[in-house]
């Protein structure tokens, strides 16, 4: 090869490729976004820590077979509790999914919002598009935050943290969904409205979230 090709191949390289990349502004992340990678790096250091012995390994193995033994069990009368959410019941969280998406929207076409208090800062908020399959809003107001999401049916599939929580039924609205306790005053509550998925979260205090998950209604 000529000693100046090289050069020649970079400089062509540089000018036709790299040159025609448009300059793009750098990604910001949302409050939950980092939130949630802080609790799983969390997580993560935590179950580093552990070794696994032949004895752990034994008795892992035994409560898991007895854990499937017991969901195996159960799994109906869980089904007739959540008739429209499908769950996988795990050691440390549950995968939720919608159970009934048949004839609903694939996109956001309604859009929904909740009646925020007084004083409460919007952070972010998710762009929507024609094709968008979920939309969120983040709102703080000192160190008290509410995290709002609306969902298409087929794109609902949450992780819950149920390690040692308890997962319970709640209507919001005369619509099906759950609660969970997440400790320190914070809590999640998921429904079902009929076309959409909503899911809040807040350390605003049970009642108090409640209520805002009541006054979830349509943008006109």
């Amino acid at each position: 090869m000529q000693p100046k090709l090289p050069s020649a191949f970079e400089a062509t390289l540089s000018e036709r490729i790299i040159n025609t990349v448009p300059d793009m502004p750098d990604h910001v992340f949302s409050k939950r976004f980092e939130k949630k990678m802080k609790q799983l790096i969390q997580q993560s250091k935590t179950a580093s820590k552990s070794k696994i012995t032949v004895k752990r390994m034994f008795i892992c193995i035994t409560a898991a077979v007895l854990a499937a033994t017991i969901m195996a069990l159960s799994v109906g009368a869980v089904r007739d509790f959540f008739k429209n959410f499908f769950m996988q019941i795990f050691d440390t969280h549950t995968t939720v999914q919608s159970n009934d998406i048949e004839n609903t929207p694939t996109s956001i076409k309604d859009v929904y919002t909740i009646i925020v208090p007084d004083g409460y800062e919007l952070v972010y908020e998710d762009e929507i598009f024609e094709w968008s399959p979920y939309v969120c809003y983040d709102y703080y107001k000192d160190d008290i935050y509410i995290f709002f999401a609306q969902y298409v049916k087929e794109q609902y599939d949450v992780d819950v943290n149920t390690e040692n929580r308890l997962l319970e039924y709640i209507s919001i609205n005369d619509n099906d969904g759950y609660i969970v306790d997440l400790g320190n005053n914070e809590y999640y509550i998921s429904w079902d409205n009929g076309e959409y998925i909503f899911d809040i979260t807040s350390n605003i205090g049970q009642k108090q979230l409640i209520e805002l998950a009541e006054s979830v209604h349509k943008v006109e």
